[in-house]
């Protein structure tokens, strides 16, 4: 799922492999077969397997807290804890927190669309009017 964030989905996937009867570990197993972004690929399978070898996973204190907070969630599923409903919460979360970025970046976008209007059309305009006074004012 390219067009939505690699956290939202994770928590996406998990919640539809629950949905369809798998385990957690499969559902990640699923999403792991599927996702394509490379950095966020690898962070979550040296997540899933520092969990399958040490039993717990490393900590993502220069994350985010929704990523810090996922995680953990996930690390007490493996444990066989109820997650379902969290995993709810983190959704409606990372949505809201998607859609004030999306907001703030469509906010932006008249200023940065006037940038090339600026730089490149301005000065053209203001060449087409100053060469002809310039050619009346020399003779």
């Amino acid at each position: 799922m390219e067009s939505i964030s690699p956290l939202l989905s994770l928590v996406l996937s998990v919640k539809f492999g629950f949905q369809n009867g798998l385990s957690l570990r499969q559902s990640l197993q699923v999403y792991l077969s599927k996702d394509s972004d490379s950095k966020w690929r690898s962070l979550v399978l040296s997540w899933l397997r520092s969990i399958e070898l040490q039993g717990k996973g490393p900590t993502f204190e220069q994350y985010d807290h929704l990523t810090r907070i996922t995680f953990e969630t996930l690390v007490r599923g493996m444990n066989h804890q109820p997650i379902i409903e969290t995993l709810d919460q983190l959704e409606e979360e990372i949505v809201i927190r998607d859609q004030i970025y999306l907001q703030r970046q469509i906010a932006i976008l008249p200023i940065k669309s006037l940038i090339p209007l600026l730089l490149l059309q301005v000065p053209a305009l203001m060449i087409l009017v100053f060469v002809p006074l310039l050619n009346k004012l020399s003779f």
